[in-house]
């Protein structure tokens, strides 16, 4: 999980993050609640999830940056070929986006149900979700770039230092969850 969280995260940000969700295959549940992403980042980080086969939770609320009409019409679109995402909690006004991104949802939800009930008699495994919660963020910031593989789960939530943190340093947190 990755959870980032009134920490005034903005377009730029939230398109980075899009490049690097593209390729990895360990996030499971993506939360960037309460932020300033606007219709960019909001727009990259669901069409990076076409293809994305890991993610199956994304919760975008409470922006500072209301998605207009037309463009909260085109999400479900971007998710057509997904077919891991099961939750998606964003701000939607428009009742028809409303109703796409739920039809899509439960498409996604019934395929997971399905392939749960053809996989009942094998052998499911499991695997540990250690949570790494750390007030060092350079600690926390290394071990994701080093890919250590006890890292599972990633919560950084109205946290200064990471408000202060130059924009390079970000990038390259970033560039270590790929």
């Amino acid at each position: 999980s990755l959870k980032m969280c009134l920490l005034k995260l903005d377009d730029e940000f939230a398109t980075e993050l899009a490049k690097s969700i593209k390729s990895n295959s360990t996030i499971e549940k993506l939360v960037l609640d309460n932020n300033s992403i606007g219709t960019e980042g909001v727009t990259a980080i669901v069409a990076s999830l076409a293809n994305n086969k890991s993610i199956t939770e994304l919760q975008i609320r409470h922006q500072s940056k209301p998605l207009s009409t037309t463009d909260e019409e085109k999400l479900a679109g971007l998710l057509s070929t997904n077919e891991t995402l099961v939750k998606f909690g964003v701000d939607l006004r428009s009742t028809q986006a409303r109703n796409e991104v739920d039809r899509k949802m439960r498409q996604n939800q019934e395929k997971r149900r399905k392939n749960r009930a053809a996989n009942k008699g094998s052998l499911a495994s499991s695997s540990s979700h250690d949570k790494v919660k750390s007030n060092k963020l350079d600690q926390l910031f290394k071990s994701v770039i080093d890919d250590d593989e006890k890292v599972t789960e990633v919560i950084i939530s109205d946290d200064a230092e990471f408000l202060e943190m130059s924009a390079s340093r970000k990038k390259e947190f970033l560039e270590g969850l790929t």
